[in-house]
């Protein structure tokens, strides 16, 4: 059958040349004189095997990031026990969640539910290491760490606030605490922890 002026020809491997008519915006196939589907159709299967294929292959490459992890690790002085932070990357949110380990427990004390930037940490541990106290975004927490249990803080803030202040040589004049909250602690921890990656 004669081709109609203007139409354009594609041979596709083995299949016979199959003429493109433009109708209304879209294009149709056609062979000998009919719609080509039943010729493409042995095409189909391929690609779609190949789609899958690069679907798998994005996905993975995806799930390598999604995990938690540990991004620092603050021993007792005994190295009895732990504190560790621990962050997921910001394709799942960018959470992060503090953990009390010991040899018999490990213990979820807080976790942020939204996306956080851990940039300064202070641990500090009673002299029986008995409790242990955390300052983490921005805030406080206590907790036993024989049983994992939160405690009161305040059981522990003028030691808490002692520790602070020699660990970082904080000014008479500052409150520690408040101090632990701004842009200046952030360096000097970074200082301090060179081997700490921040996130």
């Amino acid at each position: 059958m004669p081709l109609a002026s203007g139409a354009a020809v594609w041979k596709w491997g083995n299949v016979p040349s199959v003429p493109m008519f433009l109708k209304g915006g879209r294009i149709s196939r056609y062979y000998r004189g009919q719609n080509s589907s039943g010729a493409m159709s042995t095409l189909r299967p391929r690609w779609k095997v190949l789609s899958r294929i690069g679907m798998c292959l994005v996905l993975g490459a995806l799930m390598q990031g999604c995990g938690w992890e540990r991004t620092m690790i603050f021993p007792s002085p005994s190295r009895s026990a732990a504190i560790e932070i621990w962050q997921a990357p910001r394709v799942i949110g960018g959470k992060a969640r503090v953990e009390l380990v010991t040899a018999k427990r490990r213990t979820v004390l807080y976790t942020q539910p939204r996306e956080a930037f851990v940039r300064f940490v202070h641990v500090y541990w009673s002299r029986d290491e008995g409790i242990v106290g955390i300052f983490v975004l921005n805030g406080t927490l206590a907790a036993d760490v024989r049983t994992g249990e939160l405690r009161s803080f305040e059981l522990i803030r003028n030691d808490f606030a002692k520790s602070l202040r020699d660990t970082y040589n904080v000014p008479p004049q500052e409150d520690p605490i408040m101090w632990a909250a701004r842009s200046d602690a952030q360096f000097a921890f970074s200082k301090l922890h060179p081997e700490i990656r921040l996130h």
